[in-house]
């Protein structure tokens, strides 16, 4: 993928459950949802996931998955990026019992007995499902996220005139099929987002890296005029997960309790290290303080939406309280509890 701009395809906005996201995080996410891995390696032709079998290929980020999907759906289900590891599932589609991460391919050989089973599986009330029904619906929502993406053209990614409800955005399809304007021959000139997308996915197909760095450089000019604040918040959402703040913090806060745990080892430099260890867990807060600032910005929601995002708010206040704590009795436990609270968030 070298001379492709990648970075700037993945700060194209679509809008994918209700929200107006990059194109990056479409392709994470989906990725993740199907592999439990936000990467996966290729040589062009194969995408194992299995340790063994990908030996030697080079990682390649979830966009390289998600336009490979996208325009070269042939070489992309060979991709091994469904993830299976019930041993029910893989008997019933005659798959190997000794591998987890299987291409679109070998599923569809037994497509009608995964159909019948997965049908069967969802006419069960939840709570009575066996694991075996379970998984086989995970299943389907695993291939449905893969058939979601393959389906480029029906990818919400083009926005309306001015920034508005994410219910306004069109598919490829949509805008493309534009209104006529006065008589039954009068067509308005189709959508310059539609030619720029459509241009990146051939480039990339016919592997164009100038044709593809221009069709997403006009893309980027044109929603800039179009939706500069959507495009400043996408760009921001996309160096978000590029910088990944709780993981930074995740860093942050094992230093800290390494160097409080060392002051109460080595006497002789006791201070030092407390007053290191509390200056580290002072940094982690900050760290963390923007990440969760940064996911309200985002997400346009409030800080606590799901499990999740609980966590990510009791730990940050674990870790504040910790600061406090350290401050006022100097003792290395506050860093150490707020490490540690910080860290399993």
């Amino acid at each position: 993928i070298d001379g492709f701009d990648i970075q700037g395809f993945g700060e194209i906005p679509v809008v994918d459950r209700g929200r107006v996201k990059p194109m990056d995080t479409l392709a994470r996410t989906a990725l993740l949802s199907m592999s439990t891995k936000p990467s996966f390696r290729t040589d062009g032709e194969r995408g194992p996931l299995e340790r063994k079998r990908a030996a030697g290929l080079d990682r390649s980020p979830a966009l390289r998955w998600l336009l490979d999907t996208a325009t070269r759906p042939r070489v992309a289900r060979g991709y091994e990026v469904i993830r299976i590891d019930h041993p029910d599932v893989l008997g019933l589609l005659g798959l190997e019992r000794d591998r987890k991460y299987f291409a679109v391919h070998e599923l569809l050989e037994n497509g009608e007995e995964l159909d019948r089973q997965i049908r069967a599986a969802a006419s069960v009330e939840s709570r009575h499902r066996t694991p075996f029904q379970r998984k086989m619906l995970q299943l389907s929502q695993r291939l449905n996220a893969y058939l979601y993406v393959e389906n480029a053209s029906e990818l919400l990614a083009v926005p309306p005139e001015s920034d508005s409800n994410p219910e306004d955005w069109k598919t490829l399809v949509e805008a493309a099929a534009h209104e006529p304007h006065e008589g039954p021959h009068d067509h308005a000139p189709p959508d310059p987002a539609v030619g720029y997308l459509s241009s990146a996915f051939t480039a990339w197909d016919s592997g164009d890296a100038s044709e593809f760095n221009a069709a997403v450089a006009g893309y980027h000019a044109n929603l800039d005029e179009r939706i500069p604040e959507r495009m400043r918040r996408v760009r921001f959402e996309s160096f978000f997960y590029h910088f990944a703040p709780f993981v930074q913090t995740m860093g942050l806060y094992v230093f800290a309790f390494i160097l409080a745990t060392l002051s109460w080892l080595w006497v002789g430099w006791s201070g030092s290290l407390s007053r290191a260890a509390l200056g580290v867990l002072i940094v982690g807060a900050i760290v963390h303080t923007f990440g969760l600032v940064a996911r309200v910005y985002i997400q346009e929601r409030p800080p606590v939406t799901n499990l999740y995002s609980s966590a990510l708010l009791v730990g940050w206040g674990a870790v504040v309280l910790g600061a406090f704590l350290e401050r006022w009795y100097r003792n290395g436990v506050g860093v150490v509890v707020g490490a540690v609270m910080g860290f399993l968030s």
